[in-house]
């Protein structure tokens, strides 16, 4: 009888171990996280975001546009209208529970660029611009002399002296602006070339650069003449390919056609003989 009221107490106990086991095995498996919100659209692109996870300590949002939020019930504007995939991460510290929604984006107002630069000329043609320009995220810039470029603050070398008008078109990427400024470059050093003769026959020499007369050479020199000398004819050019004719005589005697490269700052020489 003894031995049989034993058993029957331990066979008790067993069955209270048991329960004890599955109780704490249930209530493990209910601690675990869930991860679930809602959210609600404002002005703006502003949207308001309502956590509703269970059995978690931390977070971490995911709003679609490359950007995150660590807190309980984050408000985040969109900065464009548009589809988005929202993920909150929901953690106890040990698992990690993960929601999925996707929301539509549509009252974010796009304003309308305000194009504006500032530039400075410094040596031999070279201008830096610098934007200042408003609401813009791409930019083109048309400098004037055929050449364009797509950076924010772009430094351009011109070729030549002169007026450009560079045109800065500013774009969001739903609505874009252009602006226009004249700008003046005389920064480049001239050429200075020197015509001359050693011809003593020929007499005066009428020359010609891109068809306009520039002078006449008025006597021959044995060699190279200062640039002063008289009988020679300076000038000073812009860099770059010039046509160069002469003519004596009333036009009895003319040279052939030719056509040189100005380069900038350089001092160069030229004989009609």
């Amino acid at each position: 009888m003894i031995c049989l009221a034993f058993f029957a107490v331990y066979m008790k106990n067993i069955s209270l171990l048991s329960c004890c086991i599955l109780l704490m095995y249930l209530t493990a498996c209910d601690s675990s996280p869930v991860s679930q919100f809602k959210y609600k659209t404002q002005e703006q692109g502003i949207i308001v975001f309502k956590n509703e996870s269970t059995n978690a300590e931390s977070f971490r949002w995911e709003f679609g546009d490359s950007t995150y939020s660590e807190e309980s019930n984050p408000a985040h504007q969109f900065a464009e209208n548009g589809k988005y995939e929202v993920r909150l991460s929901a953690s106890n510290g040990i698992d990690t529970s993960t929601s999925l929604l996707a929301i539509e984006v549509k009252n974010v107002v796009i304003k309308v660029p305000e194009p504006d630069f500032s530039y400075s000329i410094g040596d031999s043609g070279t201008v830096t611009f610098k934007d200042s320009s408003e609401n813009a995220k791409t930019y083109q810039w048309e400098f004037g002399d055929g050449t364009y470029d797509r950076t924010p603050n772009p430094i351009h070398t011109y070729d030549k002296n002169g007026k450009y008008n560079v045109t800065l078109t500013a774009s969001n990427g739903e609505k874009s602006k252009s602006i226009i400024a004249t700008i003046e470059v005389s920064s480049i050093p001239l050429t200075t070339y020197v015509f001359y003769t050693t011809n003593t026959y020929v007499g005066q020499i009428e020359v010609y650069v891109d068809d306009v007369f520039i002078g006449n050479i008025k006597g021959s020199v044995e060699s190279l003449p200062n640039p002063d000398d008289y009988r020679s004819v300076t000038y000073k050019g812009e860099p770059g390919r010039h046509k160069l004719s002469a003519r004596a005589g009333g036009g009895r005697h003319e040279w052939p056609e030719t056509y040189v490269n100005f380069v900038s700052g350089a001092t160069k020489y030229h004989s009609f003989n």
